[in-house]
């Protein structure tokens, strides 16, 4: 994975070295914009992938009358 990590950002260095700053600016907004929307993405569909493999012991009742001794 850091290799990978390495190559792209030694990819992204040679790219912003030779272009104008308009454009740069411009295409660090989209990769940006871009990464923000993955990773929300991912942050509303992972819980919902975690409930699809629940353990059995999730779906026992629990008596919470137990648990407060006062009601």
């Amino acid at each position: 994975m850091f290799i990978l990590l390495g190559l792209l950002a030694y990819g992204i260095d040679n790219i912003l070295k030779n272009c104008s700053d308009d454009f740069c600016l411009k295409l660090t907004l989209a990769l940006l914009s871009f990464l923000y929307i993955l990773s929300r993405w991912v942050l509303l569909v992972l819980p919902f992938l975690c409930l699809r493999s629940l353990p059995p012991a999730a779906f026992h009742l629990v008596h919470w009358t137990s648990f407060i001794p006062h009601v």
